[in-house]
């Protein structure tokens, strides 16, 4: 199949980008690389769940060895690869299989690094340590005997402090992946990665969910998610312990929860307006139509091909100090231009994504790392090929399924808070002279923006219009929003 040219008849110009049918749209399979889609198609086959659940574990497990270890150069900035994925199944629709047959790859290839960290770099720091701690000795022997410490010896002895404030850091045990864990230990955990990588993983994030939403704290947690997904420099102080710091961070989230927990996130106004849902691509998983097989001679040869291929990613990349850094043809540029200016213009107030802008808004720049996770699959060797079309299309077309997952988990929330802000305008305009009031009195004293009014107005024209309002003094007419007169 020619993904370009599908992509291109499908949404030619993006206006049906994200826009739900009267069919469920299945998940892009035909937009992986050739052995994701073989090893999909046999955890389907064999253990009887829907595509989703298995393809979007595997970009969030690629994305997790990719981890800060390679960027795309975009002109204006470069953008990483680390995702955020949250998949929604019911119990018994095989999370949990799903995750063991997907995410293992990368836990095993966390456990086979700790192992070699602890069998041959743990002793070499530990006999550096006690080696500069007996030296450290003999200078202050030295000191102690001389009325004046020499210069030379002073700078030893700096040299010999800051070495091993350094080794400190590296006795500390590596980690690469957590589940359920409080910001302050996050930051601790991102502070001694070398590279400031982390992924937090679960195949039942009811616990992630609770911290995230302020079971240990007064506050959500939202906001050091938020910071590790953007890279931001995040500083966090505690009283007794010495502040942490983190540069540039990179986290990369993949979490599985029942439905009722997705619904409780979608429900919270905290946590839609806090900016780390509208990172996150969530979905929920339909209920599988596959017959399972009651053999299954050709999961090893294809489950195997998939740890390679991760272990390969996160030998290749995990570990750079450095990203590396892929071009793009200028074709690709050209098309994701294209992209984002649609976009922009379906979030104006007359745009069907007027109402959802802060995810739309988000739309572009995870194409981008999606494109970047697919790109890395295909690279024969450790060359620096640019992305090419035909990943930038794949890209698109997995991103156009989660934003329609998207639309569609939010469509309640969406109604009911159209809804809920129609009967309070009403109730504002009840109570105004001739029931009618200027789009600026609206904003400066009840809250209602402008942006927001007109989408309102467009919702229900029969019960409000937009007009000229005379002024009550000398003035120019305002443009104003009054209840229509039956």
């Amino acid at each position: 199949m020619n993904t370009a040219s599908t992509n291109q008849n499908n949404i030619a110009d993006f206006a049906g980008f994200g826009i739900e049918t009267e069919e469920d749209k299945p998940f892009p399979v035909q937009c992986l690389p050739q052995v994701l889609q073989t090893y999909l198609r046999e955890i389907c086959r064999i253990d009887g769940v829907c595509e989703a659940l298995p393809g979007a574990c595997m970009l969030g497990t690629l994305s997790m060895a990719l981890g800060s270890g390679a960027e795309i150069d975009i002109g204006e900035y470069r953008v990483r690869g680390n995702l955020f994925i949250l998949g929604s199944a019911r119990s018994g629709t095989g999370k949990s299989v799903v995750f063991k047959r997907v995410v293992q790859a990368f836990l095993d290839y966390e456990k086979a690094y700790v192992t070699n960290w602890r069998e041959k770099t743990l002793p070499g720091v530990k006999a550096e340590i006690r080696m500069l701690k007996q030296r450290q000795e003999t200078l202050d022997k030295q000191a102690a005997k001389l009325p004046q410490t020499s210069g030379t010896d002073l700078q030893e002895a700096t040299q010999i402090e800051r070495r091993l404030g350094e080794l400190d850091r590296c006795i500390q045990e590596p980690c690469m992946t957590f589940s359920e864990s409080t910001r302050e230990k996050i930051a601790d955990l991102v502070s001694r990665s070398p590279t400031e990588t982390l992924a937090s993983v679960s195949a039942e994030a009811r616990g992630c969910i609770g911290t995230l939403m302020g079971r240990y704290n007064s506050k959500t947690d939202e906001d050091m998610f938020v910071a590790l997904w953007s890279g931001d420099y995040c500083k966090i102080s505690r009283i007794h312990r010495p502040d942490t710091v983190l540069q540039r961070p990179c986290l990369s989230l993949l979490w599985l929860v029942q439905p009722d927990l997705l619904d409780r996130l979608l429900s919270s106004d905290d946590m839609l307006e806090s900016g780390f849902l509208a990172r996150t691509l969530f979905f929920e998983a339909s209920p599988p139509s596959y017959v399972i097989a009651t053999k299954a001679p050709g999961i090893v040869a294809t489950q195997n091909a998939w740890q390679a291929l991760v272990w390969h990613i996160a030998f290749t990349f995990y570990h750079q100090s450095h990203p590396v850094i892929f071009p793009c043809q200028q074709g690709v540029m050209d098309l994701m231009t294209r992209f984002r200016l649609c976009l922009m213009q379906r979030t104006q107030f007359e745009g069907d994504l007027a109402d959802v802008y802060s995810f739309a808004a988000r739309w572009v720049e995870q194409t981008w790392r999606i494109m970047l996770v697919l790109h890395v699959t295909k690279l024969p060797d450790s060359a620096l090929y640019p992305v090419s079309m035909e990943t930038a299309n794949e890209a698109i077309q997995l991103m156009d399924w989660f934003a329609t997952q998207q639309l569609l988990l939010l469509t309640a929330k969406r109604e009911r808070k159209t809804d809920e802000r129609f009967e309070a305008l009403l109730q504002v305009l009840s109570y105004k002279p001739g029931q009618c009031c200027s789009l600026r009195d609206l904003s400066r004293r009840h809250g209602f923006q402008e942006t927001e009014v007109r989408t309102i107005v467009l919702n229900h024209q029969c019960a409000l219009v937009i007009r000229e309002l005379k002024a009550q003094g000398p003035g120019r007419p305002s443009p104003g929003v009054a209840i229509a007169q039956v």
